[in-house]
């Protein structure tokens, strides 16, 4: 065949028309004559080589559907030789719940743990369904269409669902989180407590967030001895309350085992509320209190490790205010915020002792609300200070406050009215090495920014990472979010650093998502609220 080409090849180079092939030249009648008698091999070898190519194709395809089905004969029974068909049932399990959300409860969808891993095959829903863990913690979400009552509604079957669900947790304890879709305008969430409750004896964690005071009803016969394994409880209530609550509704708060509360929009009524206080070790209250009003929950509370508190403008005679002692706190986030600029307040941090705080999160509207220098002064290994101030003039209150805890290795700030350029002066090194703030500063996340240029920042963090001095420490983490457009690329110029280690991250623009209840202080909004490890 090689041959047959190659004589082929050496007719068409010894054509007599060689010359004018290609071209535009007109042949005569002669040559035409000529040219059709030199085609007729050629034309004939053409035909006979497309029959042999056809001929060829269909043994070709012949011979791929021969492989393919011994290939699937063959890798049909190499997968009964698979190793993880072999594994062990609960060497399945352990797998099965890594898969599972690590930072919230699961959902009822079949696109995620534990429901996707039913739709695989039928081992592996007998594994899923045999495994408590999988089904230990739900999020339950109501719509307006749960609302209907009938035997084939919508709400039944969500409630058989989550009934089915429960039981399949074995004697597990749980976490559960029942709130209200977004698109919805109202709920009943009776029915869905009452299919919880035969499961409070389990309850480790829940998160109810109901709307009025009747949604308590079917706790109401719950006891704290009904609860006996419940830690974590986030209550949010009402966000128009005028009636007054039967806090004996939720008399099982009162459970020994209690150690974190949530409460959001429940009224001021705390002390009302039947809980130990002197057992817990985690407290975020929504409601606005008085400076009186914290410090006594806060007395209330000897043994917190974690509290958010919201405050008000609601003046107290000072000689009504006694100090705390708070020595087991580590963490404390503070909120002024909507108060109106230069709305007088007393000021709570004068009456806090909290020798042993790590880290302290403070929001205020306006630099009247910024007086921290009286707290900062004594806290003597403060590591972290989160900041969020929107008034445009309190940069040397910033910095006033940085000078006094020398100590701080985070430092994270949400709008930067209040930053001038003195603000980032005061921290960037010298060539004489005089004595700058915050020489330990290690940690530096940055959100809602819009006024701070992108060239401040890369010489700031430049001149930090760049610097000899054995006094001050390098940034290992920046984190950075613009609302507003790219100036210049600081993630090339950084490129040497972040070899060396940074962990540098910058994101631009605006997502009113991003805006989402983020002035208000609490348990998973504070995470927001600061931007965790996202932005």
């Amino acid at each position: 065949m090689l041959e047959d080409q190659l004589d082929k090849k050496v007719q068409i180079m010894n054509s007599p028309f060689k010359g004018i092939l290609h071209t535009n030249t007109v042949p005569s009648d002669e040559d035409l004559q000529r040219i059709h008698d030199l085609l007729k091999e050629p034309r004939k070898e053409a035909a006979a080589l497309s029959v042999e190519i056809e001929r060829l194709r269909a043994l070709i395809h012949q011979l791929i559907q021969k492989r393919d089905d011994l290939e699937g004969f063959i890798h049909a029974h190499e997968a009964l030789t698979s190793p993880a068909r072999r594994l062990p049932a609960d060497i399945i399990a352990e797998i099965f719940t890594a898969c599972m959300p690590s930072n919230r409860n699961a959902i009822m969808s079949t696109a995620e743990a534990p429901l996707l891993l039913c739709r695989v095959c039928r081992a592996w829903r007998d594994v899923a369904l045999s495994t408590p863990r999988l089904w230990a913690s739900l999020h339950i979400v109501a719509h307006s269409d749960h609302g209907e009552t009938g035997p084939d509604s919508k709400l039944r079957k969500v409630i058989k669902a989550i009934d089915s669900w429960l039981s399949r947790s074995g004697v597990l304890p749980l976490s559960i989180s029942l709130v209200r879709s977004w698109t919805a305008k109202e709920v009943d969430f009776r029915p869905f407590l009452e299919t919880l409750v035969p499961y409070s004896s389990r309850w480790n964690r829940i998160r109810f967030e109901l709307e009025t005071s009747f949604s308590f009803e079917p706790m109401g016969a719950l006891s704290p001895s009904d609860v006996p394994s419940l830690e974590v409880a986030s209550i949010d209530g009402f966000e128009t309350l005028d009636e007054e609550v039967d806090w004996r509704t939720v008399s099982f708060l009162g459970t020994p085992s209690l150690r974190s509360l949530l409460l959001r929009h429940m009224a001021s009524s705390f002390l009302a509320f039947p809980v130990p206080w002197n057992q817990l070790r985690h407290l975020s209250f929504g409601e606005k209190l008085t400076a009186a009003q914290a410090l006594e929950m806060l007395r209330q509370c000897p043994n917190l490790e974690t509290c958010f508190l919201n405050l008000n403008n609601s003046l107290v005679s000072a000689s009504g205010l006694h100090p705390v002692r708070m020595d087991h706190l580590r963490r404390l986030c503070l909120s002024f915020l909507y108060l109106g600029r230069g709305a007088p307040r007393t000021d709570l941090l004068e009456y806090l002792d909290v020798p042993n705080l790590k880290c302290l999160e403070y929001a205020a509207d306006d630099v009247a609300e910024f007086s921290l220098k009286s707290l900062l002064t004594t806290l003597k290994c403060l590591e972290c200070l989160r900041l969020r101030i929107e008034n445009e003039h309190a940069t040397e209150s910033v910095i006033g406050c940085l000078r006094l805890v020398p100590t701080l290795r985070e430092l994270a700030f949400c709008y930067d009215t209040a930053l001038g350029k003195d603000f980032w002066t005061s921290m960037t090194p010298t060539v004489d090495d005089k004595p700058i703030v915050c020489p330990q500063l290690q940690i530096m996340k940055f959100r809602w920014f819009t006024v701070t240029s992108d060239n401040e920042v890369l010489e700031f963090i430049q001149a930090r990472n760049g610097s000899h001095s054995s006094n001050i420490a390098r940034l290992s983490k920046v984190h950075m979010q613009f609302n507003r457009r790219r100036e210049i690329d600081i993630v090339s110029a950084l490129q040497p650093n972040i070899v060396e280690g940074l962990d540098f991250s910058m994101h631009y623009g605006y997502s009113p998502s991003e805006d989402r209840e983020s002035h208000t202080i609490g348990g998973e909004v504070s995470s927001q609220w600061w931007a965790s490890d996202d932005y």
